[in-house]
């Protein structure tokens, strides 16, 4: 077909683009996909740019170090999805793109403009109040349940996620989604609906109690609100929920597939067979829609994974709680009894303890007929409502930044930047670097 593009052929375009040569180190084809080395933080970022197996293009990242991997789920984590490719975890930004070559190449000058803008805002510490918020949530791995603090914060106020290793923004901490409260190391903190991962030690009160201006708004459940009051002495109103109980409001639910879900901890995971098409196998490190959608969409839920659990009580699904004796997640039991603390006083939840190979060798058909969908006993609009933050004001999400051609030598351009100024700009930067230094 006329202009469709191959891998050969892309090779060629981006290597010879005069936007892209000066801001890539090198351009390779690898099989059927084209990557690109950008500079970052004396490191790299791989820009991938591969058919997908519908016959369309798509264009991601990937990186060649952890500390990298880190990076970009933390900058683009209400941007991309990522997913798993055959040459490793990927960040797709651009997918379901046609093979023009008019399509592919306007995607991959895209993301190059979105990285090193990206870049350089971090490098310039340049985040705005008024269109960011400072939030802290683990990354260290892909986990959809951990993108969902961030996720929610962006849709409720119009803001982008900053995590708060990112210097040169000094704005309160959000902690919202995951068993965080025991990560509290900054003097000026929101906690909302976050909780513990097990009960508080001596060593976290000595330390946390150094902290004198942490406003708790919500937890996620009684036992956290119990533990922070008994041994902290900290204000706790009693606003209960974790925040994924929320996602309905922001992320609706897709058609259902019928099928059981069975989601296990990504501890956990590698220890369960392939169950076949009958089953929903979910991989909790995959994108957080993609994940959302299969639970959403199942039957029932069988799950170790305390976010699977919620999820599906979020969706009004049916859960049952598998609990592996022989692989203990951190605090044992302790954040899915938080969690079962906002149920209606006598619930009786849906429960089965067994090894990891004895969950391997059960039926999860049978296993989800067990399931049951409890009644929640807290106000979900007043976990709203107490968020800390107010919506966006009118603001550029990327302020712009002085502009240098030069500094496009260094891979660095503001995000905002236009597509015109970043040819003009990439042109100059090239015409510089041939002309040389200044006698």
């Amino acid at each position: 077909m006329k202009n469709q593009l191959s891998p050969a052929r892309l090779t060629t375009l981006i290597s010879a683009d005069p936007v892209l040569a000066p801001l890539v180190t090198s351009v390779t084809q690898r099989d059927a996909r084209v990557e690109m080395r950008l500079p970052l933080f004396g490191n790299c970022v791989v820009v991938t740019v591969a058919p997908a197996a519908q016959g369309d293009w798509e264009v991601g990242l990937r990186s060649p170090s952890a500390h990298v991997s880190t990076w970009y789920r933390e900058t683009f984590v209400v941007d991309g999805k990522v997913t798993d490719r055959p040459w490793g975890e990927t960040l797709l930004l651009r997918s379901g793109l046609p093979g023009t070559r008019r399509d592919v190449m306007t995607a991959v000058h895209e993301v190059v403009r979105l990285v090193h803008g990206a870049r350089r805002q971090q490098e310039a510490g340049s985040f705005s109040k008024a269109s960011h918020f400072r939030a802290y949530w683990w990354s260290n791995q892909s986990n959809f349940g951990d993108a969902i603090g961030p996720f929610l914060g962006h849709h409720i106020t119009g803001r982008r996620p900053v995590h708060s290793r990112r210097r040169g923004f000094n704005q309160r901490v959000l902690l919202s989604v995951g068993s965080l409260f025991s990560a509290i190391h900054w003097k000026h903190a929101d906690v909302w609906g976050t909780g513990l991962m097990f009960p508080l030690e001596d060593e976290h009160v000595q330390r946390l109690r150094r902290y004198d201006d942490v406003i708790v708004h919500a937890v996620r459940g009684k036992l956290t609100r119990a533990e922070v009051i008994d041994k902290l002495g900290w204000s706790v109103p009693e606003v209960y929920g974790d925040p994924a109980l929320l996602l309905p409001r922001y992320l609706p639910a897709p058609a259902g597939h019928g099928r059981v879900a069975e989601v296990a901890h990504f501890t956990q995971d590698a220890g369960l067979p392939d169950r076949g098409a009958g089953v929903e196998r979910v991989d909790v490190r995959e994108d957080l829609r993609t994940v959302v959608a299969q639970i959403a969409g199942a039957s029932a839920v069988v799950s170790s994974s305390l976010h699977g659990l919620i999820v599906a009580q979020a969706y009004g699904v049916p859960w049952v709680w598998i609990e592996v004796t022989d692989r203990q997640l951190g605090g044992a039991d302790f954040k899915f009894r938080d969690f079962f603390s906002c149920l209606a006083p006598g619930t009786e939840v849906a429960h089965r303890r067994m090894t990891l190979s004895e969950w391997a060798a059960a039926d999860p058909d049978q296993l989800a007929r067990e399931a049951t969908l409890p009644k929640l006993d807290i106000d979900l609009d007043a976990l709203l409502a107490s968020f800390p933050g107010s919506p966006a004001k009118a603001e550029a999400i990327a302020p712009q930044l002085p502009l240098s051609p030069r500094s496009w030598l260094r891979g660095s351009a503001p995000a905002s930047l236009s597509a015109k100024a970043f040819r003009l700009l990439a042109r100059r930067a090239r015409i510089l670097s041939n002309r040389g230094p200044k006698k």
